[in-house]
């Protein structure tokens, strides 16, 4: 495992959060890391809530992914200010890229599960264009075959979050031995990631003009060129300033700008807010106070 989303016993209080309330971030098999980002847990059984904390927010996204609903539902979801989802949501979902932030709001208590997946990896092991699914979320059954739809069934009879982990990588690993020399090599880092999918954009097959790359990367990946880069510098402009601000309670967001390379603290804020929704003050306020913002204090 690699964190976990715990808020101190005093701000527990302030929040009237119960100690039932947990979420877990897993790290894949190294042999899966150019696959699999990584696997999430999420559980509210037990925990009194109000309305405004059974929200879940999470950012604008490259990856693909799988969410299973192993208890309770989600009755509303949003792309951006987009209502996507009208009615309740059980089992197993398929989410693509997102350009915008999303929320989901949760009825009542919810135990889930997710896995999120590299999108050109997804590609490669399923034929879809990633074009097709950016900013859309739909049942699994409707995507993706009888063989992922089974795995899906096993990983939601599974008795714990070790076991979905075991059926998930049983299930992908073969198959990502068999198509891996397709795509890209391990990864460890986002930013890595696209630049390796833009190399390999610009030396696969015959057409060499900018239009032709730029379709590779939108059938593989589902975004643009563009995009990808500025949701990889997000993500790791996101990790890098919460290790800062770890170490360093006062430093500023114009030394968080520098450190993790945007051109300045207004370059900073516009990518935050379209990547979020908020401004950096905003964001920072709403992960120490909101339980809504769990996932964001998981990276």
């Amino acid at each position: 495992m690699l964190s976990s989303d715990s808020l101190n016993d005093k701000l527990k209080d302030k929040l009237g959060l119960s100690p039932a309330t947990q979420a877990a971030l897993h790290a894949p098999d190294l042999k899966l890391a150019a696959c699999v980002r990584c696997y999430l847990s999420r559980s509210t059984l037990g925990a009194d809530l109000l309305p405004s904390q059974r929200l879940n927010h999470f950012p604008s996204s490259v990856y693909v992914t799988l969410n299973w609903h192993l208890a309770g539902t989600i009755d509303r979801a949003w792309m951006g200010e987009d209502e996507r989802v009208p009615q309740g949501i059980v089992g197993t979902s398929f989410c693509g890229p997102r350009t915008v932030p999303m929320c989901s709001r949760n009825p009542g208590p919810v135990r889930t599960f997710s896995v999120a997946l590299m999108p050109d990896a997804v590609q490669a092991l399923t034929g879809l264009d990633m074009s097709a699914h950016v900013n859309q979320a739909h049942p699994l059954h409707q995507v993706l075959d009888t063989n992922w739809q089974a795995m899906a069934q096993d990983v939601q009879n599974a008795a714990d979050d070790h076991q979905r982990i075991a059926v998930l990588e049983q299930f992908l690993l073969p198959r990502w031995q068999a198509v891996r020399r397709q795509t890209v090599g391990q990864v460890d880092q986002i930013s890595a990631w696209v630049q390796a999918l833009l190399i390999r954009a610009a030396t696969s097959g015959l057409g060499q003009s900018a239009r032709q790359k730029e379709r590779r990367i939108k059938t593989w990946a589902g975004l643009s060129k563009r995009e990808l880069r500025n949701l990889a510098r997000a993500e790791a402009g996101f990790i890098q300033g919460q290790a800062e601000r770890a170490r360093d309670a006062g430093a500023s967001f114009a030394d968080l700008a520098a450190l993790t390379g945007y051109a300045d603290q207004a370059h900073l804020s516009r990518i935050t807010r379209k990547v979020t929704g908020l401004s950096p003050t905003e964001l920072v306020k709403a992960i120490n106070e909101e339980e809504s913002y769990w996932s964001y204090r998981l990276f």
